[in-house]
């Protein structure tokens, strides 16, 4: 007889693993947003407001292209 509460025989969904070009990507994205977001910030306190714009539009930049890997990656 066989246990109907066993999870030996509980099918798993077949993922599609996300390609190693996308995990890199990702990596790189954070990597260059965290400093950005920090330097945007001392920046704007400290009264350089080219360097702000600079360093967010860069930290926005970033965070789109994030935003857009999550996106995609739910897709598959």
């Amino acid at each position: 007889m066989t246990d109907p509460y066993s999870l030996d025989n509980v099918p798993t969904p077949d993922r599609p693993r996300t390609p190693a070009g996308h995990r890199i990507a990702r990596v790189v994205l954070w990597t260059v947003m965290l400093p950005t977001a920090a330097f945007n910030a001392a920046s704007s306190f400290g009264g350089h407001t080219v360097a702000s714009l600079g360093a967010g539009i860069v930290a926005t930049g970033c965070i789109v292209g994030l935003i857009v890997s999550h996106v995609t990656g739910r897709r598959r």
